[in-house]
């Protein structure tokens, strides 16, 4: 549509979805390096969804407990991805406070206050820059 054309460009228009993903996604990363677009190092990808995660959270699409999951998830695997801590901490305290009225992850946080630590915390990701 705004005139671009190159042969990976022209071979995954071609592409029907029904190819091997692992093909798509190369021929995906070989086409944004023809257009010029930089790809993402491991740390920007995994902040990056991490705050697609967190707007789908605070636009309600997903739960606390979902969001929580897949980050604490992201953290541990990406060797405890610093940005992500408070995360993996507020996972257990999530779980804490389901027993008890105080976690031991979050001596912060109690069940009136959890949400709203949990929306500061969202919010503070959603301002990390990429």
């Amino acid at each position: 549509m705004q005139g671009r054309d190159t042969p990976h460009l022209r071979q995954l228009a071609g592409a029907s979805g029904k190819e091997n993903p692992f093909e798509l996604e190369e021929l995906l990363d070989r086409t944004l390096m023809e257009l010029g677009f930089g790809l993402l190092s491991r740390e920007q990808g995994v902040l990056a969804y991490s705050q697609e995660l967190a707007r789908d959270f605070l636009d309600s699409k997903i739960a606390a407990a979902d969001l929580l999951a897949e980050l604490e998830h992201l953290c541990v695997s990406n060797d405890y991805f610093k940005e992500l801590y408070p995360f993996y901490m507020l996972r257990w305290a999530y779980d804490d406070l389901k027993e008890q009225n105080f976690s031991y992850y979050r001596s912060d946080a109690n069940r009136e206050n959890f949400d709203g630590i949990l929306r500061t915390e969202v919010e503070k990701l959603l301002k990390c820059p990429r």
